[in-house]
């Protein structure tokens, strides 16, 4: 996005790109994915069913995407927080993709692109919030936005669209192979047998929050996708994970060469019996069901390099540096906005279901716990605090001024001293600062 297209509190500077020493985004990456963002506003909210059943909720402080992608350089802490999910999926699928293809080209002659990967794995998620907000707030999103989804044209082509032209042709044509509009865009089909798409196409059915295996992430695709809205139960969830099980097995046996047959028409046949429609909104079930002999092949491919697929997890997978930096880089945008949240709920005591003294900073709705974004603007708040020279036990005795911890009973607020065996307060707490990891950490 050019400079008048993004808010003046979004200035485009290229110093606000990661410097990353090794594996580096491309910086039209970051440019493309930009955008025009309004102020937060009320809306109405069809985003929930429960929102739907009303006819349309009230919500406010929402920030609704008007050119562009709007996923990045948001400033608004609510806007961050909101799109922090895809943005976690998208940076986890890439992270995997690029980790298996260097794998690859490592044991291979195969020149699998790994800086197109890298940024069309950046982009592949593009048409992501254009689309979501135009069905969740269809009042209030551009016009433009919602008749497009009424169209029928799904997030992914909404996404072809934005990031066309603005990204190399390889990290391109990922992104349509990865959507399945290789007509639509004019790219050649070859691109589905080329180990870029694959990959990457595997990794991202193998990413949601967090990485899983494809019968987990798929047969719950299943389950939500093809049966008919409102027969969902852990049953059909556990019968829609065995039937993708059973699929992926056999077609890895068949492809290892052994004497198992697993084509679309038995794969059809399995997901029929198990109650599957023949479509969804998003992709026909031939088409689904392509796609996951298509992975299935894949992994059976990479096991017979002799790579490990089945350690696929954040420990075997870890965090490159070009991925921490970008999420870094991304809370930092919203620096002044996530600074003033916690500081007001600090002050007025929203964080007050205290789990131990040496806990902080209390999680609740809008800071969830387990959420990277949460710890993120939670680290973020609390170095900057040491940085500044605070003591952190004087947040720590305010803290248990106002009876934030459930210890407090045993603490003396006219001395800030406690009345048992832990006197020392100072000595003890100013040892120690936040981690995201830990809660609390020695310095």
């Amino acid at each position: 996005m050019t400079a008048e297209n993004v808010r003046p509190n979004m200035t485009p500077d290229r110093s606000e790109i990661p410097t990353i020493n090794e594996l580096s985004p491309s910086p039209e990456v970051f440019d493309v994915l930009r955008g025009k963002i309004s102020e937060p506003q009320t809306v109405t909210s069809f985003k929930t069913p429960e929102d739907k059943a009303a006819g349309g909720r009230q919500v406010e402080g929402v920030s609704l995407v008007q050119e562009g992608a709007g996923l990045w350089g948001l400033t608004d802490w609510r806007d961050s927080k909101e799109w922090s999910g895809i943005q976690n999926h998208t940076w986890m699928m890439t992270r995997a993709a690029i980790h298996f293809a260097q794998q690859v080209n490592e044991r291979t002659a195969t020149n699998i692109d790994i800086q197109a990967l890298l940024d069309g794995g950046l982009v592949s998620h593009a048409g992501r919030r254009v689309w979501d907000e135009a069905g969740w707030y269809k009042n209030d999103a551009p016009s433009a936005n919602v008749e497009e989804r009424n169209q029928g044209v799904i997030n992914e082509v909404t996404g072809m669209r934005l990031i066309r032209g603005q990204v190399s042709e390889g990290a391109f044509n990922i992104v349509v192979a990865l959507g399945h509009e290789l007509d639509r865009f004019n790219v050649d089909y070859a691109m589905l047998d080329s180990g870029e798409y694959r990959i990457a196409m595997w990794a991202d059915h193998r990413t949601g929050q967090e990485y899983d295996t494809i019968a987990n992430r798929m047969g719950d695709f299943l389950n939500r996708n093809f049966l008919e809205s409102g027969t969902q139960t852990q049953e059909s969830l556990t019968g829609a994970i065995e039937v993708i099980q059973k699929v992926v097995d056999q077609r890895k046996a068949m492809r290892r060469g052994e004497e198992v047959k697993m084509g679309i028409e038995e794969a059809v046949r399995l997901a029929k019996e198990f109650g599957a429609s023949d479509g969804s909104e998003r992709l026909t079930l031939r088409m689904f069901l392509g796609l996951m002999l298509t992975d299935a092949n894949t992994e059976a491919d990479l096991e017979a390099l002799g790579i490990d697929t089945e350690n696929f997890n954040e420990e075997s997978i870890p965090m490159p540096a070009w991925e921490r930096d970008i999420r870094e880089q991304y809370v930092e945008f919203a620096r002044e906005s996530v600074f003033a949240a916690i500081q007001d709920r600090r002050e007025t005591g929203q964080f007050e279901e205290a789990v131990n003294w040496t806990e902080l900073i209390r999680y609740d709705k809008d800071f969830p716990k387990g959420n990277w974004w949460t710890e993120a603007a939670f680290n973020l708040f609390y170095v900057e605090m040491k940085s500044a020279g605070e003591s952190i036990a004087n947040h720590c005795r305010d803290a248990l001024d106002r009876g934030y911890f459930l210890s407090s009973a045993e603490y003396n607020r006219e001395n800030h001293r406690w009345e048992s065996t832990l006197n020392d307060f100072d000595g003890i707490l100013g040892k120690f600062y936040y981690n995201s990891e830990t809660g609390v950490s020695t310095e």
